[in-house]
């Protein structure tokens, strides 16, 4: 069976990450991750792949995963942070293309997200994608921006299976960051990585005046 690889763009970064806090480590650390990497894909069940439109998300927190258990855990929040920092600086360019401050931008997101609901929760009901995320559609009735739930999370089932729960909420807080990219706020009273049975996303336009109370861990 072929050897799966830290994907090069992930690479990148935490080769930038292993440079600047392990010194002399980079290497060793790297070819270590890959090693591990590929014991967590092969180990892993099927959530979709492509047809899945949110199973990138299981890979990337395998890739951050494998490269924290590579440096025997030294990862810290600061230093996660700052690699996604320096992920998302290079997705900058989705602030011209995608502005949540406009109302074409929620609409067009319902018209994914809505087709991808009834898809993702046929193929989890019949087992087809295993333990990915269900999605419910605007439980609250919220009539500014875009809302949905995810229940349960193969991020946290994964995390729970090798003890990496004190990473989680590290992941948890790269939703903010993505949704900066879209001039959104991620407003969010919820995670299922801090117990709950979902995880609750409203986005709103960078600009907008909607309040809700946000979660300690975030």
């Amino acid at each position: 069976m072929k050897t799966c690889t830290i994907p090069r763009s992930y690479r990148k970064l935490l080769k930038r990450c292993a440079q600047k806090y392990f010194p002399g480590e980079e290497k060793a650390l790297l070819s270590k991750a890959d090693l591990i990497y590929d014991g967590f894909r092969k180990e892993t069940p099927s959530i979709g792949g492509r047809e899945n439109l949110l199973a990138s998300n299981l890979d990337m927190a395998m890739t951050f995963f494998a490269f924290y258990e590579a440096t025997g855990r030294r990862v810290t929040r600061e230093m996660f942070l700052e690699v996604t920092g320096w992920m998302t600086e290079k997705l900058g360019f989705l602030k011209k293309l995608f502005d949540y401050n406009k109302p074409w931008m929620a609409k067009l997101m319902y018209r994914i997200y809505i087709p991808y609901a009834k898809k993702a929760n046929g193929n989890k009901q019949n087992g087809k994608w295993n333990n990915t995320w269900g999605v419910v559609i605007n439980p609250e009735g919220y009539t500014e921006g875009c809302s949905f739930h995810l229940v349960g999370c193969p991020l946290v089932d994964f995390a729970k299976k090798h003890g990496y729960m004190d990473f989680m909420p590290h992941l948890c807080e790269l939703d903010h960051a993505m949704a900066a990219l879209m001039n959104a706020k991620l407003l969010r009273n919820h995670t299922i990585s801090a117990g709950a049975d979902s995880c609750d996303y409203w986005y709103v336009g960078s600009r907008s005046n909607a309040t809700k109370e946000e979660p300690h861990h975030d």
